[in-house]
């Protein structure tokens, strides 16, 4: 939200219908599902969709392949096999003006092979290096400079997209450094062995220390859109916690409904205001042997409220992130069998996607709304978009949600809000 918005919703008895808290297990409305073009068996772990009109997607691959498609009917554009030994595609990131695609390789090292979008030619590497402060640093190699000039691309990036990370040792004694960076690009996240620091990138200060997430492996991690809170997924208790970054504290957990269940990634709405993981579950089935599903949920920020959750045309498992087209109607993500798939925005989600008026069954009218985070809004009224009267300031909560309970609008055939903020 802008920080001085005026929001007109129209209260009408055809424009808003009660909105069902969750919806059952199911299918989401798929609008297309593309299987592996050569048959190899293959996981899809890397999920990019262009910003703009372009409509491309690109999708990473265990079998090195990055292949990008068309965002409406999933028809192939181009493949890129990565290098010999370089292991899984598992990430793919348009750069902010669509014009760059950075691929990471799991057997690579910590650099992003950067191509151009257009056609999908190698250009050079973006390096990632880890300084003795323990942040990580990104520079284009010399290959890159020379084909693209400027600053080899550095500033096209939204780094809040990388997920960096940085493997040491060996054997049991193995220990994998999770990195991930805040969209305000003024933190970043290191997630290892149980704790996740959290470090100021222009001192290396560290601003806050959690306990969460895993012992050991790679950490599903992810802050939140405006910067002041940060997610991660613990298997035990099986939950994903969302902690205040200012104080520490415990501002939502976001439970599993099994102990097996697994989540392999984590990712917010553009808008901050839903929260989506996407993993598996193991189940025994009516024969007693073991299967397995994939799973995504859309969560609530606001409230922790569940508001969608799918298990079909999901694979044994969602081995990406989800990635969510310009305009947020649209999401994309890929299986273990290596099935691509975009799927249109469930209506629940799309609907706390912005400040909403609600009709209730009793004839009162809810308003939410989404704002600064501990700002406060006058409420204001008005039938005839002449005469507006305030009935009432609200106080956004850490997460910047509120909400105004009008029980004065019966028999009211037509009536308007705004919400302004004060100075």
């Amino acid at each position: 939200m802008n920080p001085c918005p005026i929001i007109i919703l129209t209260v009408t008895a055809i424009c808003f219908f009660e909105v069902p808290f969750v919806n059952g297990q199911g299918p989401p409305d798929v609008i297309w599902e593309a299987n592996t073009p050569s048959g190899i068996a293959n996981s899809i772990e890397g999920v990019g969709w262009a910003p703009g009109a372009t409509g491309r997607v690109a999708f990473g691959s265990t079998d090195r392949w990055m292949r990008t498609r068309k965002a409406d009917n999933g028809s192939l554009f181009y493949s890129v096999l990565q290098p010999i030994r370089s292991g899984s595609v598992d990430q793919t990131i348009f750069s902010t003006d669509g014009m760059f695609i950075a691929a990471h390789n799991s057997g690579g090292g910590l650099g992003y092979r950067v191509h151009r979008a257009l056609d999908g030619v190698f250009l050079g590497i973006l390096t990632v290096t880890v300084d003795t402060n323990g942040l990580v640093r990104f520079a284009p190699d010399n290959q890159l400079i020379s084909a693209v000039g400027g600053d080899g691309t550095l500033s096209r990036w939204r780094f809040e997209e990388f997920r960096v990370v940085f493997t040491a040792g060996a054997g049991y004694q193995l220990t994998n450094t999770t990195f991930n960076f805040s969209p305000d690009g003024e933190l970043q996240s290191a997630a290892a062995q149980g704790k996740i620091k959290i470090r100021r990138r222009s001192d290396a200060s560290i601003v806050r220390t959690l306990s969460g997430g895993f012992p050991q492996g790679v950490m599903p991690v992810a802050f939140t859109r405006d910067s002041r809170g940060i997610a991660a997924w613990s298997a035990n208790p099986n939950s994903v916690t969302l902690w205040r970054i200012s104080d520490g504290g415990v501002l939502m957990n976001f439970p599993g409904n099994a102990p097996e269940e697994s989540v392999s990634a984590i990712r917010f709405t553009p808008d901050g205001a839903v929260m989506a993981t996407t993993g598996y579950l193991p189940y025994l089935d009516r024969d007693g042997i073991w299967q397995q599903k994939g799973l995504i949920r859309f969560w609530r920020v606001a409230d922790g409220a569940l508001r969608q959750f799918y298990d079909a045309h999901t694979g044994i498992g969602v081995t990406s992130p989800l990635s969510w087209s310009p305009d947020s109607t649209r999401f994309a993500y890929g299986t273990y069998e290596g099935t691509a798939v975009v799927a249109r925005t469930p209506v629940e989600v799309a609907t706390d996607y912005k400040d909403t008026l609600q009709v209730l069954s009793d004839g009162n009218v809810l308003l939410r709304q989404f704002g600064m985070p501990g700002a406060e809004y006058h409420v204001e009224v008005t039938t005839n978009l002449l005469t507006w009267r305030e009935v009432g300031i609200l106080t956004t909560n850490s997460n910047g949600y509120c909400e105004f309970l009008d029980t004065n609008c019966h028999g009211v055939s037509l009536k308007f809000y705004r919400a302004r903020k004060s100075p």
